[in-house]
């Protein structure tokens, strides 16, 4: 008989309990749910943000890319009209000099070792070129100084090497333009 006065107070205290260990249980299971849904959430922002500005500095790089390439030609290409004796190397030095040198290439080769390291052979390649005609622009600056103000086998080997240069930039752009693809 005393266990009958006890018996509601204790189940209501057992339900208690039960409803309040489920609902600790329910709290704690949303808990987790969202800190892992915010955790999730998180990571994705910060890889977006990371290939957003790998793909940033790559537009820049690649933008670089193509004015040096400008650069390079339009330096070169009066020193052309020189080797087929129609302006004289003085003109030519005066044509070259008036295009200012805006290009930061310090910043383009940060840029090329720090977000596209797949592409150091094709920058190499065009280092080398540039070598080449800068050699072959100071042999026919050497023969000028000599007197002879026209040279058809140095316009051709410039030619030849503005052309292969061409090629190369033409490489490392594509090669550029793929890897920002696959990001």
């Amino acid at each position: 008989m005393a266990l009958d006065k006890f018996l509601p107070s204790l189940l209501a205290l057992g339900v208690a309990v039960v409803t309040g260990f489920f609902t600790v249980l329910s709290a704690y299971l949303a808990n987790r749910a969202s800190t892992r849904q915010l955790s999730l959430k998180l990571r994705h922002e910060s890889e977006k943000d990371r290939l957003e500005a790998r793909r940033e500095r790559l537009e820049e790089l690649y933008s670089l890319v193509m004015a040096w390439s400008k650069q390079a030609a339009s330096f070169y290409f009066p020193f052309l009209a020189v080797m087929k004796g129609d302006i004289t190397y003085n003109e030519a030095l005066d044509l070259s000099i008036d295009r200012k040198n805006t290009i930061d290439v310090d910043r383009l080769f940060t840029l090329a070792e720090l977000y596209f390291d797949g592409g150091h052979e094709r920058l190499d390649e065009i280092w080398q070129i540039l070598k080449k005609v800068n050699t072959v622009n100071e042999d026919f600056k050497r023969l000028y100084k000599s007197g002879k103000t026209s040279s058809e086998e140095h316009l051709r080997q410039m030619s030849t090497k503005l052309t292969s240069l061409d090629g190369a930039i033409d490489s490392y752009k594509n090669a550029i333009r793929g890897y920002a693809s696959e990001l």
